[in-house]
């Protein structure tokens, strides 16, 4: 028998990463405890091209700066990157839309990597809400 134990503070906590106005993909302070992001240098971000309605992204970090790689930014307590360009080549309505990204652990060809699971919510219209 091989006995795989849990940690409780891993499963309780929500990992999530969101679409700033800007563009930026910003952590939650979660996401920056759990991954530890403060020794990431940068960060490989995929799509799944076999599944044209698979919205969510695949990551991979690195713990060194890798060519080609999002470099990863600390602004304050919190980590970003600069994705404005993958999300615009993407089509992520990020102006419409929070876009919210739930982060998993998971495994792709025997490696670690994070996917991040897609959910949209619609901004409210400010100029509406004041009619």
């Amino acid at each position: 028998m091989k006995l795989k134990f849990y940690n409780a503070a891993e499963l309780d906590a929500k990992m999530k990463a969101t679409v700033h106005s800007s563009g930026k993909l910003g952590f939650s302070i979660e996401a920056n405890r759990i991954l530890n992001l403060k020794d990431i240098k940068s960060v490989e971000i995929g799509t799944n091209e076999e599944d044209t309605m698979d919205f969510n992204l695949y990551m991979i970090l690195h713990y060194e700066v890798k060519p080609g790689a999002f470099k990863l930014i600390k602004v304050g307590n919190y980590f970003n990157l600069n994705t404005k360009g993958l999300f615009d080549s993407l089509k992520v309505d990020y102006k419409n839309l929070t876009v919210i990204y739930d982060i998993v652990k998971t495994v792709y060809q025997g490696q670690e990597i994070l996917q991040l699971i897609r959910r949209d919510i619609k901004k409210k219209n400010k100029a509406a809400d004041k009619k």
